[in-house]
């Protein structure tokens, strides 16, 4: 059982892992995309530059622009909260902290109307 709940955990770590190198590997294959699409632009005729010369800071520019639009996201529009109380929702673990937190609430609320109450 021991063993198992080891195996259990270190999938756990696995999947965290992977997860947080996706957006590694999005920004790789981001890349290679644009390296297909200036290339078939090129070979069409579309664009008469050096892809070579000139993909670098393609590459940077879209990064840039891509953290512009998450700051923006973040700053104005507010998905992520949005986003994270959904999750937060279907989380059993959350659920139960909201619940308890919400008991120590009333709690407090009622010995404060019996406090109010004798004075």
């Amino acid at each position: 059982m021991k063993l198992l709940k080891k195996f259990r955990d270190w999938l756990i770590m696995l999947k965290i892992y992977f997860g947080r190198s996706q957006s590694y590997l999005s920004i790789a294959n981001t890349s290679m995309i644009l390296i297909v699409l200036l290339t078939t632009l090129k070979d069409k005729g579309y664009v008469s530059f050096d892809i070579t010369a000139y993909f670098i800071p393609l590459v940077a520019l879209g990064m840039v622009l891509l953290i512009l639009l998450g700051y923006f996201e973040l700053k104005f529009f507010r998905g992520l909260n949005k986003e994270q109380e959904y999750y937060a929702q279907m989380n059993p673990f959350m659920v139960e902290i909201k619940d308890k937190i919400d008991s120590i609430e009333t709690k407090l609320v009622n010995l404060e109307n019996e406090n109010k109450k004798n004075l």
